[in-house]
């Protein structure tokens, strides 16, 4: 049938939500349809090489599940028609050495910057815009918690170009520009530097929502205590032979 007035019919809800440690099986559940998100946990931005590869699978989980345990969301998830179908991760830029340390990105932060690292977005959900409800949610939060401005990585798509699909973790730029951000760097011709200034930082920085970080909020660590209960251990876990990639499809 086809719908009145031209318009598509409306899909199932969309919910961005915090992730805590009520909602962390509801990220298992996402991360579990990818053998790499799976093995990788979101963890590659702030752990060291030999870290990330000894902890390929449990030892990744437990260091993400640290990170909700210290206090401040490590990221967002979406949901759509009340199921996890979407991530995003962010926070203080030096929550994440790996960017410093990175050639591309080395040295282009500002104090008070939070950064926008990862994205796994499953190839279901392609064309559904849910990068941008995530880019989104992880400004409104940056700036609940009086960051100056927000920074991410993407990659660049030329018109009429292809990528390859497991580059997509970064993001595209597309999303971003719709979201307000401008493109301040070019460190590669695949890839760019975008930044959003978030007037009024110092006004807001008092404020805080649900699991967010605080002002003074310490960057969490990837070692500490943690119940029994957390050691989530999925079965078939691999390591990998290569810096990981993800499925997330261009938008």
């Amino acid at each position: 049938m086809k719908p009145r007035n031209g318009r598509r019919p409306e899909g199932p809800p969309v919910r961005i939500a915090p992730l805590t440690t009520k909602r962390w099986t509801d990220l298992q559940s996402l991360f579990s349809e990818s053998a790499t998100t799976d093995g990788c946990q979101c963890t590659w931005f702030f752990r060291t090489g030999p870290e990330f590869r000894d902890g390929y699978g449990p030892g990744n989980r437990n260091a993400l599940y640290d990170r909700v345990l210290a206090g401040g969301p490590p990221g967002v998830l979406a949901y759509v028609g009340g199921a996890p179908a979407a991530w995003c991760a962010f926070g203080p830029r030096e929550w994440y050495p790996r960017v410093d340390r990175s050639r591309l990105f080395r040295g282009v932060g500002r104090p008070g910057t939070w950064a926008i690292v990862c994205f796994f977005v499953p190839n279901r959900f392609r064309g559904s815009r849910l990068m941008d409800r995530l880019i989104e949610a992880a400004v409104e939060r940056a700036s609940e918690a009086g960051a100056s401005a927000v920074e991410a990585y993407p990659v660049v798509v030329e018109p009429g170009g292809r990528t390859d699909p497991g580059s997509g973790y970064h993001g595209f730029v597309g999303p971003f520009l719709r979201s307000g951000f401008r493109v301040v760097g070019r460190p590669s011709p695949a890839r760019a530097v975008v930044r959003k200034e978030l007037p009024g930082a110092s006004l807001r920085g008092g404020r805080r929502r649900e699991g967010g970080p605080g002002p003074r909020a310490a960057a969490p660590t990837s070692r500490g205590s943690r119940p029994s209960a957390t050691r989530v251990r999925r079965p078939g876990s691999r390591r990998p032979g290569r810096r990981p990639t993800r499925g997330t499809a261009a938008e």
